[in-house]
């Protein structure tokens, strides 16, 4: 799975990130939600904090979306959109293209992590 919430190691407050496009940025927030679960994306419990980065962005290094995480990291990342079938609906998914201070020029330094 490409999320993981509820982790162990998930601290009160830690402002965990979860980098995604907004359109699932704003999916996650709308599962992840009173009734059924406490707010733990920002206010109040901070448990993780949503970062958007859209495919327009290009490469973005890790440590300039969440500092406080990834401080001092090379790692580089970059969204691309993935669509299922028609027939599941309006199902969004992100793939993940990530490398190390190289970028995708030395493609034996990458990873491609299909969300989904």
């Amino acid at each position: 799975a490409g999320l993981v919430v509820g982790s162990a190691d998930d601290k009160f407050g830690a402002k965990k990130p979860i980098i995604s496009q907004q359109v699932i940025l704003d999916g996650v927030k709308e599962t992840f939600k009173q009734p059924l679960w406490p707010p733990m994306i920002g206010a109040p419990l901070h448990f993780y904090e949503a970062v958007k980065l859209d495919p327009s962005d290009g490469f973005k290094p890790l440590a300039a979306l969440s500092p406080g995480q990834f401080a001092g990291s090379k790692i580089q990342v970059r969204t691309f959109r993935l669509s299922h079938d028609s027939s599941m609906g309006s199902s969004w998914s992100t793939a993940f293209l990530i490398c190390d201070g190289n970028g995708y020029e030395d493609a034996a330094s990458c990873v491609l992590f299909f969300g989904d």
